[in-house]
Order: C-alpha cells, then structure tokens, then sequence
C-alpha cells in the first residue's frame, strides 16, 4: 500500500511540475522572467511610463527559444533608451560577454543588421533613430 501511495504522490508531483513549468525552463525562459519582473518593478516606479508594460518591450517565443525585444510606439529618446535596458537585462542573465552591449550601442542605421554569438546563443540586433532599436536572442 505504501509504494502505491507513492507512485500516486510521484505522479501528482509530475503533473503539478508539468502544468507549473517547474523543471521544463530553459535559459531563455529563465532569463525572460527575470528580467519581465525587473522591468515591470522599474515602470511601476515611474509615473510617465504607466502606459508601459515589460510586454510592451519584449516577448518569448513559445517554444522558449527566442526573445524579440522591440522600441514600442511612440518611439522616442525615453523608449529607446528602455529598449536597451532591457536588451542589457536579458544579455546579462545569459552571461553575453561584456563586448555585446557597447556594440549594440555603437549601432548606426546605416549599419543594417549586426549579429554576435557565444555559447549556444546567438543575437542579432538593428537600429533606427525612427524605429528603434530591435534585438532577437536566440538558442542554437
């Protein structure tokens, strides 16, 4: 009776992971998560950005293995600027090295799409002073 017992509590176990996503995440979906909570506590905190959610900048792919970070509309100075934030959130959680983000910075328009890679990660990122700026992170 008590390895029934046991086998039915596994079980439950196994499906309350399953519906909770406990032990599925990868480390683009980790990554996302943490940085949804930061950004939702830093727009919380400011009265101009009320309009703003963290899914107003980025989105996770379903499949867990890419985020799109994108300037949201109206672009400007304030929505740039926290583009990038948020770009520099998510390259942090995934250990980008420290190179990535002052090339992402150094992006001209002229400069179409620039991409760089390490460890099973690959990023490609554009810039326009009337669109934004536009990251994809992605697993290889």
């Amino acid at each position: 009776m008590k390895h029934e017992s046991r086998l039915a509590m596994a079980g439950v176990l196994t499906v309350v992971a399953a519906l909770s996503g406990c032990g599925g995440s990868g480390p683009l979906e980790d990554a996302f998560g943490k940085c949804e909570t930061e950004i939702e506590g830093a727009l919380g905190e400011s009265s101009n950005l009320k309009d703003f959610k963290a899914s107003s900048f980025m989105a996770l792919a379903e499949d867990g293995k890419t985020i799109d970070i994108s300037t949201p509309e109206p672009v400007g100075t304030i929505t740039i600027s926290l583009t990038s934030s948020v770009a520099t959130c998510v390259l942090d959680e995934l250990d980008a090295p420290s190179s990535i983000v002052p090339k992402m910075a150094q992006t001209r328009a002229l400069d179409g799409t620039q991409s760089d890679s390490w460890d099973d990660f690959e990023v490609s990122w554009t810039y326009h002073p009337d669109n934004g700026f536009n990251v994809i992170i992605e697993t290889r």
